[in-house]
């Protein structure tokens, strides 16, 4: 939401947030359960005229130079999904090239006795590795992958290897309660001086100045294809990187530079 946030859901306040360009989550437990129909009321709240993150909007109500319309209201992704009382939250993956080595740091919302954290690493060649660990008494438990030579394949602007991840935790009776998908690449990022290497690599970085602005949405794509197109486009016009301008991007772009 874009700028000032706050939801009800059958009349009653489950949260608010501030900050145009960060995502946030509100827990429904209590107000809502399974099978009931609510009401989800939202107020976005955008005053131009307060010192606040605004990109390149308008602080009068039309366009000027090079600045855009005013943004308010839902801009980027929103979603509802049911959840375990014990549930996992966003994952750290971290790549260590000098150690082959993959690092998953895992945060949960919970835990209980018996509770353990199991991770699986993949690529196109099928399983590389499964790891476990207790999750009794941490609440971000963590794994590291180790990769074999044989499977080493370091993600590159020429080449971005990506591994699969897959991610659950397990009760004390074995019964899985929570799982997840997500991935990593294995890459190192230095400076040098006034150079940036990858992998230990010095990139000559051509990079395009990406606002991010689409006419019919201003900060919003109008769909996923729309993100894929910016990249490729930039691809094909022979950039190697981007400066991602003026408002946090969503995720999905930034998954499909990944990949791309």
């Amino acid at each position: 939401m874009d700028n000032d946030t706050t939801v009800w859901v059958n009349g009653v306040e489950v949260g608010r947030h501030r900050g145009g360009f960060s995502p946030f989550t509100f827990d429904l437990s209590g107000v809502a359960s399974a099978g009931d129909e609510i009401t989800i009321v939202i107020r976005a709240r955008d005053d131009g005229e307060k010192p606040q993150p605004r990109g390149k909007q308008a602080r009068e109500y039309g366009a000027e130079g090079a600045i855009y319309v005013r943004t308010t209201g839902i801009w980027q992704t929103v979603w509802m999904e049911p959840v375990p009382e014990i549930s996992l939250r966003r994952p750290r993956l971290t790549p260590d090239v000098a150690n082959q080595t993959i690092r998953l740091e895992q945060p949960i919302t919970s835990n209980t006795k018996g509770l353990r954290l199991r991770a699986t690493l993949s690529d196109a060649q099928g399983e590389i590795a499964t790891k476990e660990c207790s999750a009794e008494y941490d609440l971000s438990p963590r794994l590291d992958f180790p990769i074999p030579d044989d499977r080493l394949r370091l993600w590159s602007i020429e080449d971005p290897h990506l591994y699969d991840v897959v991610i659950s935790l397990i009760d004390a009776n074995g019964n899985v309660v929570d799982t997840a998908k997500s991935y990593a690449g294995l890459r190192s990022v230095s400076i040098d001086g006034k150079a940036i290497k990858i992998n230990n690599k010095v990139v000559f970085q051509r990079l395009v100045l990406d606002q991010g602005y689409y006419p019919d949405g201003i900060m919003t794509a109008p769909n996923e294809e729309a993100l894929i197109a910016d990249i490729k486009l930039s691809m094909d016009a022979g950039f190697n990187g981007a400066r991602l301008h003026q408002k946090v991007f969503e995720e999905r772009f930034l998954y499909h530079a990944d990949r791309m």
